[in-house]
């Protein structure tokens, strides 16, 4: 297949799969209108969000054990070794928003506890945030830093390839409420993260694990807007002030300085280990051949 028409594939792919998704989405959800109980619509459209892109990928490539070739096994001899990148991915991604809360906090935003008590809050909130957000994470890990992320590096480079699902996943909060050029800055830093999480681990658990509990940390635990959504329950309620630079404003902390910094913190780090073990690796190759072995790419 000639490079421009992996090209055209790859976009095909990705436009067919966007479309397929939001209708199975809004199917799904039109369920509440039916039921009248259009309070759980969001919750029913993220499951719907990823039962479509699931059966989608199923379709495509007639096989239902294709995810394992984007480093998304959902059954694997070895899926111990998944689901402890996820609950590693998961403390590392609570720590990152603990970390930019008590930065909030100790230069003098407001905040207080929810009133109704932790049981309430577990069941509104908690409980529908990990369902939700899982799915919106499964999703979105798998169609950009597993799909994109992977076809873009086989017809260019890793680094050009990690730019386009970077900016394609920021653009895709484009009608979000508050999306503005901080806030897509601060999502291409989130998607470039992701990335390098991915690669170090070879399983797209770890930046799923980290994605969910950014979300689910940042609305139903900290009180802050999730990507412009605002969480009305959440354990912690806070209150920043201060400029849109310093807050990241309607957008959430996303689209604020601290975040940014943050996360640009983190990609330098696993940018590093990265680059580490880039070196070992070709020294190891680099043996092999020496010794007239025969050298598989990594």
């Amino acid at each position: 297949m000639t490079k421009s028409r992996e090209i055209l594939v790859t976009i095909g792919f990705v436009v067919m799969c966007i479309v397929f998704t939001l209708l199975s989405s809004m199917m799904i959800s039109s369920i509440a209108i039916i039921i009248k109980l259009e309070s759980i619509g969001n919750f029913l459209s993220r499951i719907g969000q990823l039962l479509g892109i699931l059966s989608f990928f199923i379709v495509w490539y007639k096989k239902i054990t294709i995810f394992e070739t984007f480093d998304l096994p959902l059954y694997a001899p070895k899926m111990i070794r998944h689901l402890w990148l996820a609950l590693s991915g998961a403390i590392l991604g609570l720590l990152s928003l603990s970390v930019i809360f008590l930065i909030y906090i100790g230069n003098n935003a407001e905040y207080q506890f929810n009133d109704n008590g932790v049981i309430h809050w577990f069941a509104i909130s908690l409980l529908p945030a990990i369902i939700v957000h899982f799915c919106v994470c499964v999703s979105e890990e798998l169609l950009f830093r597993g799909y994109i992320l992977s076809k873009v590096e086989q017809i260019t480079t890793f680094t050009v390839a990690n730019a386009v699902q970077s900016i394609l996943f920021s653009l895709t909060h484009w009608f979000n409420f508050g999306f503005n050029w901080k806030a897509f800055v601060g999502l291409v830093l989130f998607g470039w993260l992701m990335a390098y999480l991915r690669i170090l681990s070879r399983s797209l658990w770890l930046p799923v694990g980290f994605h969910a509990l950014w979300n689910i940390s940042q609305g139903s635990i900290f009180g802050f807007a999730v990507s412009g959504a605002a969480e009305k329950n959440s354990l912690i309620r806070v209150h920043i002030g201060g400029s849109e630079w310093w807050s990241g404003g309607a957008f959430g902390p996303e689209a604020g300085i601290v975040s940014m910094i943050w996360l640009f913190l983190l990609i330098l780090i696993f940018g590093f280990v990265l680059w580490i073990q880039s070196n070992k690796a070709s020294v190891v190759s680099s043996g092999k051949s020496m010794k007239g072995e025969r050298v598989e790419g990594i």
